[in-house]
Formats: C-alpha cells, structure tokens, sequence
C-alpha cells in the first residue's frame, strides 16, 4: 500500500506514470511515422506518362495508372489493388478526381480495386474490344 502523505512514494509514483507516458508516447510517435510511411509507399508516383501511379495488387508496378488532360488511363498486367476512400489508402487520383472526364481500362486489366472511383463524376468509362 502507498501511504499518500509520503513525499518518496508520491515521487516514485509520479516517476513510473512519467516513465510510463514517455513509453506511450514513443508508441504513437512509432506509430505515426508508420502509417506516413504507409500512406506515401500506398501511392507511389506522380500519375504522369513518365512516372505513372503503381496501383498492382500483388506487385504494384504490374498496373499502372496515368491521368492526362482528363482520361484517367489504367493499364497493365493484373488486378488493381482495393482503396479505400478518405484515408492514407484512397485511391492516388483521388484528390484530383474531380478533373477526370474519362476512364480508359486497357486490357490486360483484370479486377478494378474497392472505391477505385469513389466520388468520381460525370467520366465516361471505355473498356478494351474483347
């Protein structure tokens, strides 16, 4: 038991709470930096011809994405990887979605990823002749 009116005990036990605080802190300061790290490596590229957005599920250069004067290309080998709307793994056009007027899904393309287009409007959607 600690007896409150002990001036060595209240110490010790406002050192382990400051120890225990730092620990924490460490922990979400590990953490956060992980999930910056996730955000930026989720969406690599810029999305233009000569650095393309690498959006493969299995091996994100497999397919790949690029946006030019409103067409939103996808192209490649695969499947898309999934997105998920307003967080660190939206889509990489996602920002910028409201520019797009065109989607063009080149063959090769074989499963479109979860909320890929979420919030997209008014685009029209070509697909590859069979």
């Amino acid at each position: 038991m600690y007896d409150l009116k002990d001036e060595s005990q209240n110490k010790q036990i406002l050192l382990l709470k400051n120890i225990k605080l730092r620990i924490n802190m460490r922990m979400y300061v590990a953490a956060f930096a992980l999930l910056i790290t996730a955000s930026t490596a989720f969406a690599q590229g810029s999305g233009t011809a000569a650095d393309p957005w690498q959006i493969g599920s299995t091996t994100a250069s497999a397919v790949t994405a690029t946006l030019s004067a409103g067409t939103l290309t996808i192209s490649g080998t695969g499947a898309m990887k999934n997105f998920i709307a307003a967080s660190s793994a939206e889509a990489p056009w996602y920002s910028v979605r409201a520019s797009i007027t065109r989607i063009v899904i080149n063959s090769g393309v074989t499963n479109i990823g979860n909320a890929a287009f979420q919030n997209t409007k008014e685009f029209r959607l070509l697909f590859p002749q069979l």
